[in-house]
């Protein structure tokens, strides 16, 4: 995995434009990118499939054009040859409006923690090809249903560590008054939830404390809605585990929304 993350989603796109449905509503997106290297034996019967899928569903010779949204770089494109990782590599862009589920290697156990898969790290992905019948556009849906990790690779950051960039830097100037301890009181708790006017608020998580894995997977939105950037990183079942919330509740008041992108 190169780019992205199957863990955190995004609300706007690549020119920092918020995301939108065909109705104008919110909407958050997953996306990362694979690089397959160019040597490997299971790149040729996997695009085969794919070009296969494009040429049966669009019978006028649209995928010959150079605008056919294929969701594939070349890795050793000038464009892209200074990023890391991509050189000697296929590149395939996947791209969900649903988290996919992260399986530990051999899909015996769901991973949960962000930290366990990051990029730079190997992953198979399970995914769901589709035209995308846009006439002003035609391509691909690369969609990622499942992912298994396989093995761990060097971290790709994406731009210098916290310590590269401070660790040799000056100390810093710090004024009269300042104090490295909370100045009049205690540290405050793990923020809670959004907080709504005559809506009920979500209660802090005592810092320090995992939640559960069956807590993190809980339930999912109904199906044709999912969570909209307003509520953050809190997830559709942290909600309803307070007892406090409905779908109705969430809906109104904007945490909630309806997915209308097709795949």
């Amino acid at each position: 995995m190169v780019q992205g993350s199957l863990f955190e989603s995004n609300d706007r796109d690549m020119k920092g434009k918020l995301l939108t449905d065909k109705k104008g509503n919110p909407r958050v997106e997953y996306f990362f990118a694979l690089a397959i290297p160019k040597t490997s034996p299971e790149w040729g019967p996997f695009w085969q499939q794919i070009a296969a899928l494009a040429q049966q569903s669009y019978p006028n010779g649209e995928p010959s054009h150079a605008s056919f949204k294929w969701k594939y770089i070349d890795g050793d494109g000038p464009d892209v040859a200074d990023k890391e990782a991509f050189k000697g590599c296929h590149i395939i862009k996947l791209k969900s409006s649903f988290a996919p589920r992260v399986y530990a290697k051999g899909g015996t156990s769901l991973i949960v923690d962000p930290e366990r898969v990051k990029r730079g790290h190997y992953i198979r992905a399970y995914i769901s090809v589709a035209p995308n019948f846009d006439p002003d556009y035609p391509g691909i849906y690369l969609n990622p249903n499942m992912v298994e990790f396989i093995a761990y690779g060097a971290e790709i950051t994406g731009g210098p560590s916290g310590d590269e960039v401070f660790g040799a830097a000056p100390a810093a100037y710090v004024p009269p008054g300042a104090s490295e301890t909370p100045v009049g009181g205690t540290p405050l708790a793990t923020p809670a939830g959004p907080a709504t006017p005559g809506a009920p608020a979500e209660p802090a998580t005592p810092g320090g404390v995992q939640p559960a894995e069956d807590f993190l997977r809980g339930p999912q939105p109904p199906l044709g809605y999912v969570m909209a950037p307003k509520a953050g990183n809190y997830t559709y079942a942290q909600y309803m585990q307070t007892g406090k919330w409905t779908d109705e509740l969430l809906i109104a008041q904007g945490y909630m929304v309806k997915d209308d992108i097709p795949y």
